[in-house]
């Protein structure tokens, strides 16, 4: 049943009624089969536990469509209480429910920290009885859950005949690599998935592995999802090879480039130093686009602060990151008050204190930021002096 705009805004307003009761919209819900105007997103948003019993009714029953179920299973994976756990289990390893509400239901789980989780997630993927569709989440799950043996689950995946199970396990894998060593099994067959036959398993494959020149290959390639060349971005900032440094400039400062394309590449620069560096940073945050322009003044904030760097160009960056103070952009003002307050120069002081003046009334975090900026350079003020008077 197709619900029209005013449907739903009624919808959500009975979430925005604090005096009315979480359980008239789930009777609402039940009542249309499907959810419209972020409802779902509202339960979430309001994190009520006092009716979780109604949400699990209508995630149990059959009646309503599979796709509010899907929702309700989201909606209770924010919501976060656990007694939401051995539903969704009894879902998920029931073979007859909807494989749409199953992977819902299984996503929904690695929200929770329970070992029942853990199990279960590792039996499905080995199971070649079961839906390659579960399989390929069960793959994804195990790039956040904490199963003991996640990494060789993982390289067994990397062999499935199934192209969505290797995807999940590359980029499941790829994921882990942030955090921990994969070990030299893991290496081997990850390098042997840089010849699979699916382009998603191989970029994947590429950025756990780290291997530059692919990376780069990935991150120029205009036909490759943002989030995978985002991935590509970060993994060679990680990597600390100054061969890095080009191609991030170039797509920070490519004007027909995604903006969000060229703002991993401004927070990957601070990574590195050098002049090339610092210089694409200052050039970009004349850009106009107030995110990129706020993740340049974040990156130029910790590449400046060394003690090594010119003093006569560092004035120069400080007064590049003052001017643009006077951004119409609330958090572009944020970003460089904190790169200001991080670097400790005394040089901005006069400017923070006229921004703290000015915006003292303002009803957001900026006055807040402000303050723990000018803080921290008078510390550092004093702290000098201390040891120069020795």
């Amino acid at each position: 049943m197709q619900i029209d705009a005013a449907e739903s805004e009624r919808s959500t307003s009975v979430l925005r009624d604090k005096d009315k009761s979480l359980q008239q919209v789930i009777k609402h819900l039940v009542r249309k089969g499907i959810l419209r105007g972020g409802l779902a997103g509202a339960l979430a948003k309001r994190g009520d536990t006092l009716h979780i019993n109604h949400l699990l009714a209508v995630l149990n029953s059959r009646l309503p469509s599979p796709i509010t179920r899907v929702e309700v299973a989201s909606a209770l994976a924010w919501i976060g209480d656990a007694h939401a756990v051995d539903t969704l289990l009894q879902i998920v390893k029931d073979k007859t429910e909807d494989i749409n509400v199953r992977c819902a239901s299984l996503l929904a789980l690695t929200w929770f920290a329970d070992r029942r989780v853990n199990r279960v997630v590792g039996k499905i993927l080995r199971d070649r009885s079961e839906d390659c569709y579960l399989r390929a989440e069960a793959a994804s799950a195990l790039a956040y859950v904490d199963h003991s043996n996640a990494i060789e689950l993982l390289i067994g995946a990397l062999s499935e005949d199934d192209n969505e199970i290797r995807y999940c396990a590359a980029e499941a894998l790829a994921y882990r690599a942030n955090d921990q060593l994969l070990g030299n099994r893991a290496t081997a067959a990850l390098t042997q998935s840089l010849k699979d036959n699916d382009n998603r398993v191989r970029d994947y494959a590429a950025i756990a592995l780290g291997t530059f020149k692919i990376l780069v290959e990935i991150i120029e390639n205009r036909e490759k999802a943002s989030s995978l060349r985002i991935e590509a971005i970060k993994t060679l900032a990680k990597g600390h090879d100054e061969r890095s440094i080009a191609p991030l400039v170039q797509v920070l400062q490519d004007l027909t480039e995604k903006g969000s394309i060229r703002c991993a590449s401004a927070e990957a620069l601070s990574y590195f130093g050098g002049k090339r560096a610092i210089d694409a940073l200052i050039s970009s945050l004349k850009d106009g686009n107030s995110k990129l322009c706020a993740a340049c003044a974040e990156s130029l904030g910790w590449l400046i602060d060394i003690e090594d760097y010119n003093k006569r160009r560092k004035r120069q960056v400080l007064d590049e990151l003052i001017m643009v103070l006077g951004d119409e952009n609330t958090s572009v003002r944020s970003s460089v008050v904190e790169a200001l307050g991080r670097i400790g120069d005394p040089h901005a002081l006069p400017a923070l204190l006229s921004l703290q003046t000015n915006n003292s009334s303002e009803n957001n975090s900026l006055p807040a930021t402000i303050n723990r900026a000018i803080a921290n350079i008078q510390s550092r003020m004093v702290e000098e002096s201390v040891d120069k008077n020795g």
